[in-house]
């Protein structure tokens, strides 16, 4: 912790406000009683003792200003002002168990939903630097491959972690794994249970999780699949990353057909790159489907990816057709154009007594099995055969 005023953020501000709104209430009670309050009323006394308290707190004698704020309590337990110079304190002097401590106690001493909801306020901003500069610590380590120091690191969070209400909604991504929760620790001899280190590695890979979440809703969703899998690579149980990988990856397939290219081969070879994304996308959403919580989304995107992958089938089967018909077209038409182009001779002859019967079964064992009346290959496969039976005919053997 530093020493400055960036301690408890959004704070300081608000204390002199409080404290000048104090003063003026105090003054306009002054002027309407017709003067200034004897120097011996209790409230008097003690705003006398914490605007000393503030004085010593600015000065940076946080020990007297500690004593002023206990005597100013011991007239008024529900002063706000108080606590809060004295939580400042305790702040400034580094000790932030001692200030959460402190606030814990003004909370049920104060009065009011407004002076609660200020200690509540500073109650949070020190939770969290007490939490927020070891879990950094504990994310550097586990990006450098040390989940062991991580674990260290983080085992003198786990008391905090467990009293702190606000925790969980300071994640990015909050949800319980129920399935990840039992007695087993994640390293030998390790006081974090495997409950509480979920918890913890969800915090750890929010950055992840907002990176993927922002590229998702700009549409990159090749960025949006890197992002949510190097948060599983920090948590490989982190379901929600799992789950929104797979949307990433599903709608990446999406995209991938919309842009196929125009000629078959390259219609299949994209067909392949699909159905390797769709079967990506699917084993995410059967892994996310571990959470109880991500069923239904889990499941709903699994029937999306069946859908995609029952088209992009019928695609590639369309295409292994057409190539297959067009190869064998191909193939007779260099045969005949060789056969007319040579001499007629023994060697050309022969070429062609040799090639030929491979090809003519291959052209009847297509016709056999798409017929002339198939839309996509029907009529080359018609001509194919009648220019095929015309050379048998033809052929001295």
């Amino acid at each position: 912790m530093t020493g400055s005023d960036d301690d408890a953020p959004g704070l300081a501000g608000r204390d002199e406000r409080r404290a000048w709104s104090d003063d003026a209430a105090i003054l306009n009670f002054d002027l309407a009683a017709g003067g200034a309050r004897p120097a011996d009323d209790p409230v008097e006394k003690v705003r006398r003792l914490v605007d000393r308290a503030r004085e010593r707190h600015d000065a940076g004698e946080f020990q007297a200003a500690i004593g002023l704020a206990d005597k100013a309590l011991e007239l008024d337990p529900g002063y706000l002002r108080a606590w809060l110079w004295k939580a400042r304190c305790l702040v400034r002097l580094r000790n932030l168990d001692g200030a959460i401590a402190e606030l814990t106690r003004a909370r049920r001493a104060v009065q009011g939903a407004e002076a609660v909801s200020t200690v509540d306020e500073m109650l949070d901003a020190c939770r969290r630097h007490l939490t927020d500069r070891p879990i950094e610590e504990a994310r550097r380590e586990l990006r450098d491959g040390n989940p062991r120091q991580a674990v260290t690191i983080l085992e003198g969070l786990t008391g905090t972690l467990a009293g702190d209400e606000t925790f969980d909604q300071r994640l990015t991504y909050a949800r319980e794994r129920v399935l990840a929760a039992n007695s087993r620790t994640p390293l030998a001899g390790s006081a974090l249970t495997l409950a509480a280190l979920q918890r913890v590695l969800a915090w750890l890979c929010r950055e992840e999780m907002e990176n993927g979440n922002r590229a998702l809703e700009a549409e990159d969703y090749r960025a949006a699949a890197v992002w949510y899998g190097r948060a599983r690579k920090r948590d490989e149980r982190h379901t929600a990353a799992s789950l929104s990988e797979a949307r990433a990856v599903c709608a990446l397939a999406c995209v991938s057909d919309i842009d196929f290219p125009q000629t078959w081969p390259g219609i299949r070879e994209a067909v392949a790159q699909v159905a390797h994304l769709l079967r990506r996308a699917d084993l995410l959403a059967q892994s996310a489907a571990a959470d109880r919580s991500l069923v239904e989304e889990a499941a709903a995107l699994r029937t999306a990816v069946a859908e995609l992958t029952t088209a992009n089938d019928a695609r590639g089967r369309r295409a292994d057709k057409i190539i297959k018909v067009n190869e064998c077209i191909a193939d007779f038409n260099a045969l005949v154009r060789q056969f007319e182009i040579g001499d007629r001779n023994w060697l050309t002859s022969s070429n062609l007594l040799t090639s030929f019967p491979p090809i003519e079964a291959r052209a009847h064992r297509l016709f056999r099995k798409y017929g002339p009346d198939d839309a996509d290959v029907g009529e080359g496969l018609a001509s194919l055969h009648a220019a095929v039976t015309e050379l048998r005919r033809n052929i001295r053997w």
